[in-house]
């Protein structure tokens, strides 16, 4: 059953208000870093043994190689420029589950990572330079992967399933990097960034499917997202504004998929409405640019669904949130999308839809 919407995140607020940082709420420039041989470790943990007693004992800069096998436990990592690399997101890798004790870190045990900045004795201090590699994360009631007041962390090769809220997720962030990762049967978004007026995020190469949304972005602003697949999703990629001070503004997807997402979602009440049927949609959104993506047969299961369609465009007042304004849509192909392959509500002004390849638009007019 879906929380209330602010339950999603009711648990860091509690945890991190000594931050000052604003309640999370709905939800980079440049290229990849390229792949190459990971480092050598500068300590090894295996089965049997806790990742948390290895993270609490590294230090800035260090390696943790986690063996193949089974650990129970919730992770939080304060230390800088710290690489935390699991044996492959399999069952045959390095797998991380709920702890079978109950924890007071890391959200009470609902996460399998928290990368957390701190307060200190001047104000918060960001942890910086994270990274996490290599983990298949199962079955947390919260999150499997959380940055929260975190710069320049990467998320990479990294399986998140079945989580109770998001799969990998960062609120009041700057410059995370979601890389090649697979989310599928979380609770609300697969993939998703928040309440971050810089977020810089760069999010690649992914797969989101049967999720509520296949990436969520809301309240967040700049990022590019691109080459990432979302499918059999409530919807498969939204930028949305809510109430939050942060409109969000300057992301760019760009070259992505997004498919058959056609799950119903029934919505809470005062929170997100019912969904169903949509493959990409700006909802109260401004200066995004959606260019060069893929969207077919995104088709609401039921009726009375919010946003369906192939690319969306639409004010999220209903929402408590801003109009949309000075969007652009463009050199899309979207086709068998349901009710129209391109929808815009008419609000906001200077919204762009140019050389786009659909069947159908609404109004008539938009397609090429």
């Amino acid at each position: 059953m879906r929380r209330p919407l602010l339950r999603v995140v009711a648990v860091l607020a509690a945890t991190l208000i000594p931050l000052g940082l604003q309640t999370p709420g709905w939800a980079a420039t440049g290229a990849p870093p390229t792949e190459a041989p990971p480092p050598a470790p500068d300590d090894t943990v295996g089965p049997g043994q806790s990742i948390q007693v290895a993270v609490n004992h590294a230090h800035p800069g260090d390696v943790i190689y986690v063996k193949p096998g089974v650990y129970h436990e919730s992770v939080l990592v304060r230390t800088n420029g710290l690489s935390i690399l699991g044996s492959g997101a399999s069952t045959n890798g390095t797998v991380l589950l709920p702890p079978t004790n109950s924890q007071t870190r890391c959200i009470h045990g609902g996460a399998g990572f928290c990368v957390f900045g701190h307060q200190g004795s001047t104000g918060p201090v960001r942890v910086r330079n994270v990274t996490i590699s290599g983990f298949l994360i199962r079955g947390f009631s919260q999150f499997g992967v959380v940055t929260f007041a975190a710069t320049d962390s990467v998320v990479r090769h990294v399986r998140a399933v079945d989580d109770g809220e998001y799969g990998i997720t960062s609120f009041n962030s700057h410059g995370s990097q979601f890389l090649f990762n697979t989310t599928s049967g979380d609770g609300e978004a697969g993939l998703y960034f928040g309440d971050s007026p810089d977020a810089a995020a760069l999010i690649v190469g992914n797969r989101s499917f049967g999720n509520e949304f296949g990436i969520l972005l809301r309240d967040s602003a700049v990022g590019k997202i691109r080459n990432n697949t979302f499918f059999n999703n409530c919807v498969g990629a939204v930028v949305v504004d809510t109430p939050a001070p942060i409109q969000p503004h300057g992301y760019v997807l760009s070259m992505n998929q997004s498919y058959h997402n056609d799950r119903f979602c029934k919505g809470v009440p005062n929170g997100p409405p019912p969904t169903s049927g949509t493959g990409i949609a700006i909802v109260g959104g401004r200066h995004i640019v959606v260019r060069a993506n893929t969207v077919w047969a995104n088709r609401p299961s039921k009726a009375g669904a919010a946003f369906p369609g192939g690319i969306v465009v639409a004010s999220a007042k209903a929402l408590g949130g801003a109009v949309e304004s000075n969007n652009v849509v463009r050199n899309n192909q979207a086709y068998r999308n349901k009710p129209a392959d391109i929808g815009w509500d008419g609000n906001g002004t200077g919204n762009q839809f140019v050389a786009n390849t659909c069947g159908t638009s609404t109004p008539d007019g938009m397609c090429h």
